[in-house]
């Protein structure tokens, strides 16, 4: 069998798993092959967090019930994933990537684990992908899904 692709995904892609009215073709298609083995799912262990809270902002907007989103975090615990901290990551690399670049700490620290572990990072967020001419492994859901494909034989 061969060994996954390792990708950090930020919840500006992740968050259609648990914002059904969100959902595109390329996120369920990611979603489906890390539940199967195909990609290994890796994130900061901020992902966490930041998936609550937008469990939580979706409750407020009268998106979802709060037991749906209970029944979403419960989802959420059973997708298969690494987390990785942001002491194991080196807080010097995320802050330096933070100031050069013109980041959050969140960010940078999803650059930094994409950096320090050649994954690919996929991401929508508009600031992480404008850095891609600097690092080519940033890309939109959508570019990983074409590239993949492009490839299978």
């Amino acid at each position: 069998m061969p060994v996954p692709q390792v990708v950090v995904v930020d919840c500006s892609v992740s968050g259609p798993w648990f914002l059904r009215d969100e959902a595109r073709p390329e996120t369920v298609e990611l979603l489906r092959d890390i539940m199967h083995g195909k990609l290994e799912f890796l994130a900061p262990d901020l992902w966490w967090y930041e998936t609550i809270n937008l469990l939580r902002s979706a409750i407020r907007q009268r998106r979802m019930e709060i037991a749906t989103a209970r029944a979403a975090l419960q989802f959420g615990r059973d997708i298969p994933r690494r987390f990785v901290t942001a002491r194991e990551l080196a807080e010097g690399e995320i802050l330096g990537l933070a100031c050069e670049h013109g980041l959050t700490a969140y960010d940078a620290t999803y650059l930094a684990l994409a950096m320090q572990t050649g994954a690919t990072l996929l991401t929508a967020d508009k600031e992480l992908l404008s850095l891609h001419r600097h690092f080519p492994f940033v890309m939109t859901c959508e570019k990983h899904h074409a590239m993949r494909h492009a490839q299978a034989p």
